[in-house]
Protein backbone atom coordinates (compact mmCIF):
# COMPACT_ATOMS: atom_id res chain seq x y z
CA UNK A 1 0.00 0.00 0.00
CA UNK A 2 1.58 3.30 -0.64
CA UNK A 3 2.26 5.73 1.66
CA UNK A 4 -0.21 8.51 2.58
CA UNK A 5 1.29 12.46 2.14
CA UNK A 6 0.42 14.32 5.21
CA UNK A 7 1.76 17.48 6.34
CA UNK A 8 3.12 17.30 9.17
CA UNK A 9 4.61 19.56 12.07
CA UNK A 10 7.36 19.03 14.54
CA UNK A 11 6.38 20.57 18.14
CA UNK A 12 8.78 22.30 21.14
CA UNK A 13 8.66 24.11 24.01
CA UNK A 14 6.90 27.58 23.12
CA UNK A 15 7.30 30.50 25.55
CA UNK A 16 3.41 31.36 26.40
CA UNK A 17 1.56 33.57 28.92
CA UNK A 18 -1.32 31.26 30.19
CA UNK A 19 -4.51 32.90 29.40
CA UNK A 20 -8.03 32.13 28.75
CA UNK A 21 -9.79 32.98 25.62
CA UNK A 22 -12.85 34.24 25.05
CA UNK A 23 -15.19 35.46 22.31
CA UNK A 24 -17.59 38.51 23.37
CA UNK A 25 -18.33 41.77 22.52
CA UNK A 26 -18.00 45.95 22.57
CA UNK A 27 -20.05 47.66 24.51
CA UNK A 28 -20.82 51.48 25.54
CA UNK A 29 -19.17 53.11 28.53
CA UNK A 30 -22.49 55.53 28.17
CA UNK A 31 -25.61 55.90 26.55
CA UNK A 32 -28.47 58.00 26.95
CA UNK A 33 -32.19 57.64 25.83
CA UNK A 34 -33.25 61.77 26.07
CA UNK A 35 -36.81 61.65 26.41
CA UNK A 36 -39.12 64.99 27.60
CA UNK A 37 -40.04 65.56 30.81
CA UNK A 38 -43.05 67.56 29.23
CA UNK A 39 -45.90 66.70 26.95
CA UNK A 40 -46.02 69.19 24.05
CA UNK A 41 -45.03 69.29 20.20
CA UNK A 42 -41.09 68.90 18.94
CA UNK A 43 -40.59 72.71 17.65
CA UNK A 44 -36.82 72.00 16.61
CA UNK A 45 -34.42 69.40 16.54
CA UNK A 46 -30.74 70.84 16.48
CA UNK A 47 -28.77 67.49 16.88
CA UNK A 48 -28.21 65.11 14.02
CA UNK A 49 -26.81 61.66 13.91
CA UNK A 50 -23.68 61.23 13.90
CA UNK A 51 -23.00 64.58 15.23
CA UNK A 52 -20.40 64.99 18.35
CA UNK A 53 -22.18 67.10 21.13
CA UNK A 54 -20.76 68.68 24.60
CA UNK A 55 -22.62 68.49 27.86
CA UNK A 56 -24.65 70.90 28.01
CA UNK A 57 -25.45 71.55 24.21
CA UNK A 58 -29.11 72.24 23.66
CA UNK A 59 -30.05 68.97 21.37
CA UNK A 60 -34.12 70.02 20.59
CA UNK A 61 -36.93 72.41 21.89
CA UNK A 62 -40.59 71.56 23.01
CA UNK A 63 -43.26 73.56 22.85
CA UNK A 64 -44.29 75.99 25.54
CA UNK A 65 -47.24 77.73 24.64
CA UNK A 66 -49.55 76.23 27.03
CA UNK A 67 -46.79 75.55 29.78
CA UNK A 68 -47.12 79.64 29.68
CA UNK A 69 -50.54 79.93 30.27
CA UNK A 70 -49.81 77.86 32.83
CA UNK A 71 -47.11 79.72 34.61
CA UNK A 72 -49.26 83.07 34.15
CA UNK A 73 -52.19 80.68 36.13
CA UNK A 74 -50.04 79.84 38.55
CA UNK A 75 -48.68 83.57 38.80
CA UNK A 76 -52.02 85.11 39.96
CA UNK A 77 -52.72 82.10 42.36
CA UNK A 78 -49.26 82.96 44.17
CA UNK A 79 -50.25 86.67 44.15
CA UNK A 80 -53.59 85.59 45.19
CA UNK A 81 -52.38 83.34 48.15
CA UNK A 82 -50.19 86.03 49.28
CA UNK A 83 -52.88 88.53 49.37
CA UNK A 84 -54.87 85.86 51.15
CA UNK A 85 -51.79 85.48 53.55
CA UNK A 86 -51.24 89.14 54.14
CA UNK A 87 -55.47 89.77 55.41
CA UNK A 88 -55.23 86.79 57.74
CA UNK A 89 -52.11 87.97 59.34
CA UNK A 90 -53.70 91.16 59.95
CA UNK A 91 -56.71 89.65 61.13
CA UNK A 92 -54.24 87.77 63.41
CA UNK A 93 -52.53 90.55 64.59
CA UNK A 94 -55.60 92.40 65.40
CA UNK A 95 -57.16 89.52 67.67
CA UNK A 96 -54.14 89.65 69.38
CA UNK A 97 -54.60 93.29 70.32
CA UNK A 98 -58.14 92.68 70.69
CA UNK A 99 -56.88 90.46 73.22
CA UNK A 100 -54.89 92.52 74.86
CA UNK A 101 -58.08 95.14 75.32
CA UNK A 102 -60.30 92.73 76.91
CA UNK A 103 -57.41 91.44 79.18
CA UNK A 104 -57.60 95.49 80.45
CA UNK A 105 -60.80 95.54 80.09
CA UNK A 106 -61.35 92.27 82.82
CA UNK A 107 -58.76 94.36 85.12
CA UNK A 108 -61.10 97.13 84.64
CA UNK A 109 -63.96 95.32 85.66
CA UNK A 110 -62.57 93.48 88.46
CA UNK A 111 -61.81 96.99 90.11
CA UNK A 112 -65.18 98.14 89.53
CA UNK A 113 -66.36 95.33 91.42
CA UNK A 114 -64.30 95.68 94.08
CA UNK A 115 -65.60 98.96 94.45
CA UNK A 116 -69.51 98.03 94.44
CA UNK A 117 -68.35 96.07 96.79
CA UNK A 118 -66.80 98.34 99.28
CA UNK A 119 -70.12 100.24 98.32
CA UNK A 120 -72.07 97.78 99.08
CA UNK A 121 -70.01 97.34 102.40
CA UNK A 122 -70.58 101.29 103.30
CA UNK A 123 -74.39 101.16 102.56
CA UNK A 124 -75.00 98.25 104.50
CA UNK A 125 -73.21 100.29 107.59
CA UNK A 126 -75.15 103.22 106.75
CA UNK A 127 -78.41 101.30 106.33
CA UNK A 128 -77.67 99.98 109.68
CA UNK A 129 -77.23 102.75 111.38
CA UNK A 130 -79.82 104.34 110.06
CA UNK A 131 -82.00 102.11 111.39
CA UNK A 132 -80.92 102.06 114.88
CA UNK A 133 -81.70 106.12 114.90
CA UNK A 134 -84.99 105.54 113.19
CA UNK A 135 -86.10 103.05 116.16
CA UNK A 136 -84.94 105.63 118.18
CA UNK A 137 -86.87 108.87 116.77
CA UNK A 138 -83.23 110.51 115.44
CA UNK A 139 -84.53 110.59 112.00
CA UNK A 140 -87.25 110.63 110.05
CA UNK A 141 -89.13 107.67 107.98
CA UNK A 142 -88.46 109.47 104.59
CA UNK A 143 -84.84 109.08 105.66
CA UNK A 144 -84.65 105.71 106.66
CA UNK A 145 -86.58 104.63 103.36
CA UNK A 146 -83.95 107.00 101.91
CA UNK A 147 -81.19 105.03 103.21
CA UNK A 148 -83.33 101.42 102.50
CA UNK A 149 -83.50 102.34 98.55
CA UNK A 150 -79.66 103.31 98.36
CA UNK A 151 -78.60 100.11 100.05
CA UNK A 152 -80.97 98.09 97.88
CA UNK A 153 -79.21 100.19 94.63
CA UNK A 154 -75.79 99.07 96.41
CA UNK A 155 -76.76 95.47 95.73
CA UNK A 156 -78.03 95.40 92.23
CA UNK A 157 -75.13 97.47 91.59
CA UNK A 158 -72.29 94.95 92.91
CA UNK A 159 -74.40 91.68 91.53
CA UNK A 160 -74.81 93.64 87.86
CA UNK A 161 -70.56 94.00 88.27
CA UNK A 162 -69.83 90.27 89.06
CA UNK A 163 -72.30 89.12 86.31
CA UNK A 164 -70.04 92.10 83.96
CA UNK A 165 -66.67 90.43 85.10
CA UNK A 166 -68.08 86.73 85.00
CA UNK A 167 -68.92 87.19 81.18
CA UNK A 168 -65.90 88.97 80.65
CA UNK A 169 -63.67 86.65 82.21
CA UNK A 170 -65.05 83.89 79.33
CA UNK A 171 -62.33 82.23 77.72
CA UNK A 172 -59.82 83.65 80.45
CA UNK A 173 -60.33 81.28 83.59
CA UNK A 174 -58.65 78.13 84.76
CA UNK A 175 -60.92 75.79 83.47
CA UNK A 176 -60.61 77.38 79.64
CA UNK A 177 -57.16 76.26 80.08
CA UNK A 178 -58.33 72.52 81.71
CA UNK A 179 -60.66 72.00 78.73
CA UNK A 180 -58.12 71.99 76.45
CA UNK A 181 -56.19 69.40 78.11
CA UNK A 182 -53.21 72.30 79.20
CA UNK A 183 -51.60 71.99 82.56
CA UNK A 184 -52.40 75.73 83.84
CA UNK A 185 -48.91 77.28 84.34
CA UNK A 186 -48.06 78.78 87.73
CA UNK A 187 -46.17 81.53 86.12
CA UNK A 188 -48.35 84.56 84.93
CA UNK A 189 -46.77 85.83 82.24
CA UNK A 190 -47.05 82.18 80.69
CA UNK A 191 -50.78 82.02 81.90
CA UNK A 192 -51.49 84.79 79.94
CA UNK A 193 -49.62 84.05 76.90
CA UNK A 194 -51.62 81.08 76.95
CA UNK A 195 -54.56 82.92 77.38
CA UNK A 196 -53.77 85.12 74.35
CA UNK A 197 -52.80 81.68 72.38
CA UNK A 198 -56.46 80.12 72.84
CA UNK A 199 -58.44 82.92 72.37
CA UNK A 200 -56.47 83.26 68.98
CA UNK A 201 -56.43 79.98 67.79
CA UNK A 202 -58.65 80.39 64.98
CA UNK A 203 -57.13 83.27 63.47
CA UNK A 204 -53.95 81.78 64.18
CA UNK A 205 -55.21 78.10 62.14
CA UNK A 206 -56.51 80.75 59.25
CA UNK A 207 -53.02 82.27 58.95
CA UNK A 208 -51.60 78.88 58.48
CA UNK A 209 -53.46 77.85 55.74
CA UNK A 210 -53.04 80.90 54.52
CA UNK A 211 -49.06 80.01 53.99
CA UNK A 212 -49.84 76.81 53.11
CA UNK A 213 -51.68 78.02 50.15
CA UNK A 214 -48.98 80.13 49.45
CA UNK A 215 -46.46 77.37 49.56
CA UNK A 216 -48.85 75.28 47.27
CA UNK A 217 -48.58 78.16 44.89
CA UNK A 218 -45.12 78.46 44.50
CA UNK A 219 -44.73 74.99 44.60
CA UNK A 220 -46.94 75.14 41.36
CA UNK A 221 -45.16 77.68 39.90
CA UNK A 222 -41.54 76.55 40.24
CA UNK A 223 -42.61 73.25 38.74
CA UNK A 224 -44.21 74.74 35.97
CA UNK A 225 -41.15 76.74 35.52
CA UNK A 226 -38.88 73.72 35.55
CA UNK A 227 -40.87 72.02 32.97
CA UNK A 228 -40.11 75.03 30.87
CA UNK A 229 -36.39 75.10 31.39
CA UNK A 230 -36.82 71.43 30.83
CA UNK A 231 -38.71 71.66 26.98
CA UNK A 232 -35.41 72.88 25.76
CA UNK A 233 -33.56 69.62 26.57
CA UNK A 234 -29.86 69.78 26.67
CA UNK A 235 -26.72 66.98 26.41
CA UNK A 236 -25.99 64.96 30.13
CA UNK A 237 -22.97 64.00 28.55
CA UNK A 238 -20.25 64.40 25.91
CA UNK A 239 -20.70 62.10 23.18
CA UNK A 240 -22.09 61.72 19.56
CA UNK A 241 -25.91 61.53 18.24
CA UNK A 242 -26.49 57.55 18.13
CA UNK A 243 -30.21 57.90 16.33
CA UNK A 244 -32.75 60.65 15.93
CA UNK A 245 -36.40 58.88 16.34
CA UNK A 246 -38.69 61.82 16.07
CA UNK A 247 -39.21 64.71 13.90
CA UNK A 248 -40.10 68.60 14.29
CA UNK A 249 -43.90 68.80 14.75
CA UNK A 250 -44.37 65.02 16.34
CA UNK A 251 -46.15 65.04 19.75
CA UNK A 252 -44.64 63.32 22.83
CA UNK A 253 -45.13 62.63 26.24
CA UNK A 254 -42.95 62.50 28.99
CA UNK A 255 -41.93 59.28 31.05
CA UNK A 256 -39.79 55.95 30.75
CA UNK A 257 -38.29 54.47 27.62
CA UNK A 258 -39.36 50.95 27.18
CA UNK A 259 -37.62 50.52 23.95
CA UNK A 260 -35.00 52.15 22.28
CA UNK A 261 -36.80 53.26 19.05
CA UNK A 262 -39.75 55.34 21.98
CA UNK A 263 -36.31 57.86 22.94
CA UNK A 264 -36.83 61.08 21.11
CA UNK A 265 -32.62 60.85 20.60
CA UNK A 266 -29.64 58.30 21.93
CA UNK A 267 -26.49 59.50 23.15
CA UNK A 268 -23.76 57.51 23.18
CA UNK A 269 -19.95 57.71 24.52
CA UNK A 270 -17.14 55.99 22.57
CA UNK A 271 -14.65 57.67 23.18
CA UNK A 272 -13.76 54.70 25.78
CA UNK A 273 -15.49 51.31 25.81
CA UNK A 274 -16.36 48.37 27.25
CA UNK A 275 -14.70 44.75 26.05
CA UNK A 276 -17.21 42.51 27.33
CA UNK A 277 -15.99 38.45 27.25
CA UNK A 278 -18.07 35.73 28.37
CA UNK A 279 -15.31 33.01 30.18
CA UNK A 280 -16.62 29.62 31.16
CA UNK A 281 -17.63 29.51 35.00
CA UNK A 282 -14.87 26.49 35.22
CA UNK A 283 -12.34 29.60 34.53
CA UNK A 284 -13.85 32.36 36.96
CA UNK A 285 -11.65 31.10 39.74
CA UNK A 286 -9.03 32.13 37.73
CA UNK A 287 -9.88 35.25 36.96
CA UNK A 288 -9.12 38.51 38.79
CA UNK A 289 -9.22 42.03 38.70
CA UNK A 290 -6.67 44.24 36.85
CA UNK A 291 -5.67 40.97 34.94
CA UNK A 292 -4.16 42.00 31.79
CA UNK A 293 -6.25 41.52 28.84
CA UNK A 294 -5.71 41.71 24.76
CA UNK A 295 -8.33 41.09 21.97
CA UNK A 296 -8.96 41.35 18.25
CA UNK A 297 -12.12 42.61 16.87
CA UNK A 298 -12.44 40.86 13.07
CA UNK A 299 -13.12 43.73 11.16
CA UNK A 300 -9.39 44.78 12.19
CA UNK A 301 -7.48 41.10 12.32
CA UNK A 302 -4.21 42.36 12.54
CA UNK A 303 -4.48 44.90 15.46
CA UNK A 304 -4.65 44.29 19.30
CA UNK A 305 -6.81 46.09 22.05
CA UNK A 306 -5.12 46.53 25.68
CA UNK A 307 -6.71 46.47 28.40
CA UNK A 308 -7.32 44.76 32.21
CA UNK A 309 -9.88 43.34 33.80
CA UNK A 310 -12.14 46.04 35.57
CA UNK A 311 -15.75 44.06 36.32
CA UNK A 312 -16.40 40.51 36.96
CA UNK A 313 -20.01 39.56 37.14
CA UNK A 314 -21.06 37.62 39.87
CA UNK A 315 -23.87 35.83 37.99
CA UNK A 316 -23.32 32.70 35.82
CA UNK A 317 -25.62 32.61 32.87
CA UNK A 318 -27.75 28.99 33.03
CA UNK A 319 -28.14 28.70 30.06
CA UNK A 320 -24.54 29.29 29.20
CA UNK A 321 -22.70 28.58 31.68
CA UNK A 322 -20.71 31.57 31.16
CA UNK A 323 -20.07 34.74 33.28
CA UNK A 324 -19.55 38.59 31.88
CA UNK A 325 -16.05 40.12 32.12
CA UNK A 326 -15.37 44.08 31.53
CA UNK A 327 -12.74 45.68 30.68
CA UNK A 328 -12.75 49.34 29.87
CA UNK A 329 -10.91 50.58 26.75
CA UNK A 330 -9.68 53.49 25.54
CA UNK A 331 -10.88 54.42 22.18
CA UNK A 332 -10.55 57.85 21.29
CA UNK A 333 -10.09 57.22 17.22
CA UNK A 334 -13.73 55.31 17.74
CA UNK A 335 -12.12 52.18 15.83
CA UNK A 336 -14.31 50.26 18.35
CA UNK A 337 -18.40 50.16 17.67
CA UNK A 338 -20.70 48.83 20.15
CA UNK A 339 -21.48 45.32 19.04
CA UNK A 340 -18.92 44.63 16.98
CA UNK A 341 -17.57 40.88 17.89
CA UNK A 342 -14.55 40.34 19.39
CA UNK A 343 -11.95 37.33 20.57
CA UNK A 344 -9.91 37.84 23.69
CA UNK A 345 -7.44 36.63 26.42
CA UNK A 346 -7.24 37.05 29.62
CA UNK A 347 -3.70 36.47 31.16
CA UNK A 348 -3.62 34.89 34.34
CA UNK A 349 -0.03 33.55 34.78
CA UNK A 350 3.30 33.95 34.42
CA UNK A 351 5.26 33.45 31.19
CA UNK A 352 6.19 29.68 30.90
CA UNK A 353 7.53 27.63 28.35
CA UNK A 354 4.86 24.87 27.16
CA UNK A 355 4.20 22.52 24.25
CA UNK A 356 1.93 23.42 21.80
CA UNK A 357 0.10 21.95 18.98
CA UNK A 358 -2.18 23.15 16.54
CA UNK A 359 -5.86 22.75 17.12
CA UNK A 360 -6.51 21.15 13.91
CA UNK A 361 -3.84 18.32 15.12
CA UNK A 362 -6.47 17.25 18.00
CA UNK A 363 -9.30 14.38 17.15
CA UNK A 364 -11.87 12.76 19.56
CA UNK A 365 -11.96 15.74 22.06
CA UNK A 366 -13.54 14.97 25.53
CA UNK A 367 -12.60 17.59 28.50
CA UNK A 368 -8.97 17.45 28.86
CA UNK A 369 -8.46 13.95 26.75
CA UNK A 370 -7.83 14.25 23.03
CA UNK A 371 -6.52 11.58 20.18
CA UNK A 372 -3.40 12.86 17.97
CA UNK A 373 -1.16 10.78 15.57
CA UNK A 374 2.49 10.90 15.84
CA UNK A 375 4.63 10.34 12.84
CA UNK A 376 7.94 8.37 13.77
CA UNK A 377 9.65 6.41 10.68
CA UNK A 378 6.94 6.91 8.30
CA UNK A 379 4.50 5.25 10.51
CA UNK A 380 1.22 6.81 12.13
CA UNK A 381 1.11 5.88 15.42
CA UNK A 382 -2.50 6.97 17.58
CA UNK A 383 -1.50 8.70 20.79
CA UNK A 384 -3.91 9.77 23.91
CA UNK A 385 -2.58 13.43 25.27
CA UNK A 386 -3.65 15.62 28.28
CA UNK A 387 -4.51 18.88 26.98
CA UNK A 388 -4.82 22.45 29.20
CA UNK A 389 -5.51 26.33 27.85
CA UNK A 390 -6.11 26.89 24.62
CA UNK A 391 -3.92 29.37 23.10
CA UNK A 392 -5.41 31.19 19.94
CA UNK A 393 -5.26 28.17 17.51
CA UNK A 394 -3.04 26.33 19.67
CA UNK A 395 -3.39 24.31 22.46
CA UNK A 396 -1.17 23.05 25.46
CA UNK A 397 -0.09 19.69 26.04
CA UNK A 398 0.35 18.57 29.19
CA UNK A 399 1.37 14.81 29.08
CA UNK A 400 1.20 12.19 26.13
CA UNK A 401 3.87 13.86 23.90
CA UNK A 402 7.38 14.27 23.94
CA UNK A 403 9.31 17.37 22.38
CA UNK A 404 10.23 17.24 18.68
CA UNK A 405 8.20 14.78 17.91
CA UNK A 406 6.20 15.28 14.60
CA UNK A 407 2.53 15.21 13.90
CA UNK A 408 -0.18 15.44 11.48
CA UNK A 409 -2.02 18.05 10.75
CA UNK A 410 -4.54 17.03 8.13
CA UNK A 411 -6.16 14.09 7.26
CA UNK A 412 -7.11 12.81 10.61
CA UNK A 413 -10.03 10.95 9.67
CA UNK A 414 -8.24 9.43 6.88
CA UNK A 415 -5.50 8.12 9.06
CA UNK A 416 -5.34 4.92 11.11
CA UNK A 417 -3.22 3.75 13.92
CA UNK A 418 -0.01 2.32 11.96
CA UNK A 419 -1.02 3.32 8.45
CA UNK A 420 2.34 4.21 6.29
CA UNK A 421 2.68 8.09 6.06
CA UNK A 422 5.04 10.46 3.74
CA UNK A 423 5.60 13.79 6.27
CA UNK A 424 5.49 17.16 4.41
CA UNK A 425 6.86 19.35 7.12
CA UNK A 426 5.43 22.76 7.08
CA UNK A 427 6.93 25.81 8.63
CA UNK A 428 5.68 26.15 12.13
CA UNK A 429 6.44 24.67 15.73
CA UNK A 430 9.73 24.81 15.84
Amino acid sequence: MDSVIVKAMSVYPEKINPAIYALGSVDFLDKVDIVSKTAGNIVEIKAKEGEKVKKGDVLLHIDTLQLELERKKNQSALQSAFSSLSLSEEKYAKARENIEIRMLDIEKRKTQTKEAKAELTKMKMTFTGKETLYKEGGISKEEMEHAQTALITAEAKYRMSIKDLEMGMVGFRNEDIISKNIKVPDDPKEKLKLFVDINTRIDKAEVDVARSQVESAKAALTSTEELIRAATIRSPIDGVVAYVNKHVGEYVNPGAVNSPDQAILVLVNINKVFAKLNIRESDMISVRKNMDLEFTADVYPNRKFYGKVGIINPIVDPKTHTMEVKALIKNEDRSLTPGMFVRGSIFTGETKMSLLVPSEALFAKDNDVAWIYVLNDGIALRAKVRTGSQYEDKVEILEGLNPGSIVAVEKLTQLKDGMKVRPEMENGLK
